[in-house]
């Protein structure tokens, strides 16, 4: 299915799943990250439905198609109330 999921996506907007920002998208980062090992919140969610969809958890669901991901430009998670801007001390 990922497969599937990066074809689709094509080779720009796959960069898109994966944790590439330009410096100073986030306090501190001074630097542009580029990972294409971990996947940001969009690749998460996009992979997660792959995984759900393979394993078939919930019936009741609506489908996902790999073929067909969320378009990058258009897909949002809200930043959690909850988290600090700040790094953490330490390690």
């Amino acid at each position: 299915m990922s497969l599937k999921l990066y074809a689709a996506l094509g080779p720009q907007n796959s960069k898109k799943a994966f944790v590439h920002y330009p410096a100073n998208t986030f306090p501190g980062q001074e630097q542009p990250l580029k990972d294409d090992t971990h996947f940001n919140a969009y690749g998460a969610y996009q992979v997660a439905g792959c995984i759900v969809e393979g394993i078939n958890l919930m019936e009741d669901t609506a489908c996902f198609d790999p073929a067909r991901p969320d378009a990058p430009e258009t897909w949002s998670l809200p930043a959690s109330p909850l988290n600090a801007a700040q790094k953490p001390e330490g390690g």
